[in-house]
């Protein structure tokens, strides 16, 4: 990707993208030997239903993204609010110390699934993009499911945070509005 002539101050861009809340994820993954390995991930979306698809963002340099994404199946672990300490644990630490004293489980393609997580996707690496310093890594979903009833965990302002609700909905909102996602698609 070629430089852009656009100078724009990287403490002016931190600060200023540090407003915008992203989710918090680990992507997990099996390293050539099979040893599990994860990181944390804030830039993640959905990029389509048909087929579906989502991205991620992980820094080129990182050490983690190198060693895993030569296998092309992964899991991305939505992280709760209550796992702060998760998110701390795979955002440092010892490379391969991320799963110790973790009682994680195992997906169909041997890759660890984080317990009390808001949710799991099992992916494989459809297509890896330059995005400067960055790679975009878009997956195919395999499978997908619910987690904890626990909110999902955010990140904004430099810190952890919590999505909570700002608005009071019927308590079954979230019924009613996959009912008409799944009437649009049939």
């Amino acid at each position: 990707m070629p430089k852009s002539e656009n100078k724009i101050n990287s403490m002016d861009y931190r600060a200023v993208m540090g407003l915008w809340p992203t989710g918090v994820s680990v992507v997990s993954g099996l390293d050539t030997e099979g040893e599990h390995l994860g990181m944390v991930i804030g830039s993640f979306t959905s990029v389509s239903i048909e087929p579906a698809l989502v991205a991620f963002c992980p820094q080129k340099s990182s050490v983690t993204w190198q060693k895993m994404k030569e296998n092309k199946n992964l899991c991305i672990n939505f992280l709760s609010d209550r796992q702060s300490d998760i998110c701390w644990k795979f955002a440092s630490g010892e490379l391969y110390g991320r799963f110790e004293s973790l009682d994680y489980t195992k997906n169909s393609n041997d890759i660890a699934e984080i317990p009390d997580c808001s949710a799991w996707l099992d992916v494989t690496i459809d297509n890896i993009v330059d995005g400067g310093d960055h790679d975009i890594v878009v997956c195919r979903i395999n499978a997908l499911r619910k987690g904890s009833i626990n909110l999902p965990m955010a990140f904004s302002k430099g810190q952890l945070c919590s999505t909570q609700p700002i608005t009071n909905l019927p308590i079954d909102h979230l019924d009613q509005w996959e009912q008409s996602i799944h009437s649009i698609y049939q």
